[in-house]
């Protein structure tokens, strides 16, 4: 978290108290974006990584919907998961 005086060193024009908490209000909306993108990447990688791999295995092994299915599962449990912890780490 940055310290009130290293507002003052990032943005030296930000001296004021008015403007200080108009810097602060715009590092946390920041803050809440990059949760917003971490989460969002989580869920694509997890969700599409298990559907990608999932077909390439029922290709390979001729089990058509089978494992597809069952890594999606998984996929979807460990992005839950992952998320979780992402959120809870904040």
């Amino acid at each position: 978290m940055v310290d009130d005086w290293q507002y003052g060193i990032i943005f030296p024009l930000f001296t004021s108290i008015d403007r200080l908490q108009t810097v602060k209000k715009y590092f946390a909306l920041l803050k809440g974006y990059q949760l917003v993108l971490q989460i969002s990447s989580i869920f694509v990688c997890a969700v599409l990584g298990a559907l990608l791999g999932g077909i390439w295995l029922d290709r390979s092994f001729g089990t058509a919907p089978c494992l597809m299915l069952l890594l999606m599962i998984l996929g979807i449990a460990f992005a839950m998961y992952a998320v979780y912890r992402t959120v809870n780490q904040e």
